[in-house]
């Protein structure tokens, strides 16, 4: 065993010691003391390895060290590395720090750990001043053949420079438990290259680099066929735990509870390479704020983890243990579990994305096998533990592209009877995007699957996405007014601006448009400006999408009304900005949908805000009467649940958190109205949602960010104030 229980234990008690919160630096001395007692009881060294620690290490010792972790990774992996490090491992040569860096790259690829488990999305920024590994050498002859693996990764090109991928990668690559870099960057943001590295930096550099990646760390795995797994293991999921009492409510396969408030887990075994164990501190933190639903967003291929071997049907039972234990700390903590499949699987086993797979649907009878056994492997495990504690989302927001599916559907009605052959009292589910296929919903209504739908209405307000994506350019506000978009993008109207306009300038932005199009506009019904669209991106369909440059115009003084015409062909405009002195609006749609009413001129305040000529807003019952009663109503026909299992704000921009928590507001009181249970998009991703596990700001402009409160073992975490605050009130009473 790579991590035997009695290790696990002496580091939990270790890290009772361990303070929570964002980004840690070396001052933190409660912290680095329990990070040199983890080094000794992950056997990294001994208690006397300690002294001396103020000398340089060399690269015997180094290596020495990194020795011991690649056989944390697995034993087969220690050939390899012997053979890459052979000469460094027979060197007292003094060491220095970017050389910590390449040895430890070059262990990383070793190991299969320098990519797809990464424990962060890619920076797009340096954290350090600039380029701060620009110039280094590359002559390392202590790794004479130190390009091979690195090629042999990256597809056999030698042109790149190993160490400024190594630099970048361990600047984006903490410990998860401290959260801190194996080099963390001084206080003028350099990272002293080139000067040597003491003992003590050395064992707390290769200390965060095992706590980098979950795989070094793993259990000895122990793979087995997916269709000869047992039941749940019994010591986790315990009788004791099945018929104690419990809040939760029950759950039909016609009705699902009006009381469910969740969140979504992502960035946790979700079949896009990320991997981390699961944390009972996720469970207790909604538990603690009142949320009793954890929507998991589950990634099949994670079954496979850590050596992911190339036989798709070989799942790992430790991983099958470990979703046993988050459905027991949700049975624990009154916390329903539902697991939500994030992709089909292609026949070997590997989950069919965007960037892998042309289509998401499983496309032939080997991939509808494969993911059958793999949910009737679930349905088994898990039969007998009631529906109030687990539930299954068997498809998350794929789904046909069109109305012929023929085929899929004689699939899914094959795997919806297998998983009910296996336990035909298991509540089942299937997502939808914002814009479902209605027949597709239709269909799996009719199997007796409940809905799961993910309103995100206005789509420019929750998902950031004006059409093109979301640009800089785009400011939205919440209440937002009235402005619907189709009959102006189809040129049966005009976006018309009154009030105080005049001397303004004008700056329009067109999503997308027909390729002949043209935007015309009138001042006081004269013609001021005839805009030809910018150079466009071309879609295969013919349709022009453009980036983030604007159509710029100056109104003249005294104009009381602009009209902004669409001409020759459809033009889908989603921003118009009105700058004056010193102030700016920004007026941007609030629905583009076929059957949009005629929209009412625009009233521009001079303040920065706007209105409609009505004064009226997006309401929740605007919102739930577009986008959620046409697809309940489906639900409702064929006698299934139906729930909200996605809603939020998802859009990567840094608009100010007022706005956020406003939009967020009006959702869940009009859920309250509606009696509908709901799951809030993410927990955590990033620097995005409510938790920040992997940033020390949040992604919202005036956020107000604190520490969460969370176990210190599971690594540091802060909670975003106001987004908590905006949940508490309806979660807790």
């Amino acid at each position: 065993m790579k991590r035997i229980v009695a290790l696990l234990l002496t580091v939990i008690m270790i890290l009772s010691l361990a303070a929570c919160g964002g980004s840690k630096k070396a001052s933190d001395s409660a912290d680095l003391d329990a990070e040199l007692e983890r080094a000794i009881a992950y056997g990294i060294v001994t208690e006397d390895d300690l002294d001396n620690m103020d000398e340089t290490v060399t690269y015997k010792q180094f290596c020495e060290l990194l020795t011991h972790v690649v056989s944390m990774r697995g034993e087969e992996f220690v050939p390899a590395w012997e053979e890459v490090a052979a000469a460094a491992l027979d060197s007292n040569e003094s060491m220095q720090r970017d050389d910590v860096l390449l040895a430890m790259f070059e262990a990383s690829i070793i190991m299969e750990t320098d990519r797809d488990e990464g424990q962060l999305a890619d920076w797009d920024e340096s954290l350090a001043q600039g380029d701060w590994w620009d110039g280094r050498t590359l002559d390392y002859d202590l790794f004479p053949n130190w390009q091979e693996p690195y090629a042999a990764t990256y597809d056999g090109n030698l042109d790149f420079n190993i160490f400024d991928h190594a630099a970048w990668h361990f600047e984006k690559t903490p410990s998860v438990i401290s959260g801190l870099l194996p080099l963390e960057p001084r206080e003028d943001m350099t990272y002293g290259f080139g000067e040597d590295v003491s003992v003590e930096e050395a064992i707390r550099a290769v200390t965060r680099l095992v706590e980098s990646n979950a795989k070094i760390t793993a259990e000895e795995p122990v793979y087995v066929p997916v269709t000869e797994t047992g039941t749940y293991d019994k010591t986790i999921i315990t009788d004791e735990l099945l018929t104690g009492d419990s809040d939760l409510p029950d759950v039909t396969q016609s009705q699902l509870p009006s009381t469910w408030k969740g969140t979504g887990l992502s960035s946790c075994k979700d079949g896009r390479h990320i991997y981390r164990h699961f944390r009972e501190s996720d469970v207790t933190f909604l538990s603690e704020n009142g949320f009793n639903f954890l929507r998991l967003f589950f990634g099949f291929d994670t079954l496979r983890f850590p050596n992911y071997p190339e036989d798709g049907r070989l799942v790992n039972e430790n991983e099958l243990r470990e979703l046993d234990q988050l459905i027991a700390w949700g049975i624990e903590h009154g916390v329903h579990i539902q697991i939500s499949m994030g992709f089909y699987l292609d026949e070997n086993g590997q989950c069919k994305r965007e960037e892998t797979s042309d289509c998401l649907m499983p496309e032939n009878d080997a991939e509808w096998a494969m993911v059958t056994d793999y949910w009737t492997m679930l349905a088994r495990r898990y039969a007998g533990v009631p529906n109030r504690y687990l539930t299954f989302d068997l498809s998350n927001e794929i789904q046909p592209s069109g109305e012929e599916f023929a085929y899929e559907a004689e699939k899914m009605s094959e795997m919806v009877s297998a998983i009910r052959s296996a336990d035909e009292e298991r509540v089942l589910l299937h997502s939808f995007p914002g814009y479902p296929n209605t027949a597709w919903m239709e269909f799996t209504s009719s199997l007796g699957l409940a809905v799961g739908c993910h309103p995100y209405y206005p789509m420019n307000i929750s998902t950031g996405n004006t059409g093109a994506g979301s640009g800089d350019y785009f400011e939205p506000c919440w209440p937002m007014p009235v402005l619907p978009c189709w009959k102006i993008a189809t040129r049966e109207m005009p976006l018309t601006l009154q009030g105080e306009i005049g001397g303004t300038n004008l700056s329009i932005h067109v999503g997308k448009s027909g390729p002949n199009a043209w935007v015309e506009v009138l001042a006081d019904g004269e013609t001021l400006e005839r805009f030809e669209m910018p150079e466009p991106l071309w879609e295969e369909n013919g349709e022009c999408w453009y980036g983030e440059e604007m159509l710029t115009c100056t109104v003249p003084e005294g104009v009381t009304e602009v009209e902004i015409w669409a001409r020759d062909e459809d033009a889908h405009i989603d921003t118009v900005i009105v700058q004056g002195d010193g102030c700016q609006t920004s007026v941007v749609f609030s629905s583009d949908d076929w059957d949009d009413a005629a929209p009412l001129p625009i009233v521009i305040h001079g303040d920065g805000t706007y209105s409609n000529t009505e004064g009226t807003v997006m309401t929740g019952q605007e919102i739930y009467t577009k986008a959620i009663e046409p697809y309940r109503e489906i639900a409702q026909r064929h006698g299934v649940g139906f729930m909200i299992g996605e809603f939020g704000v998802f859009a990567g921009a840094n608009w100010d958190i007022g706005i956020v928590t406003a939009y967020q507001d009006t959702m869940m009181e009009m859920f309250a109205e509606q009696g509908l249970g709901w799951c809030y998009c993410e927990l955590y991703n990033g620097e995005t949602h409510l938790l920040l596990r992997d940033a020390s700001q949040s992604q919202w402009a005036n956020a107000t960010v604190v520490d969460a409160g969370l176990d210190p073992t599971d690594g540091p975490c802060l909670v975003v104030k106001e987004l908590l605050d905006s949940f508490r009130k309806y979660t807790t009473d």
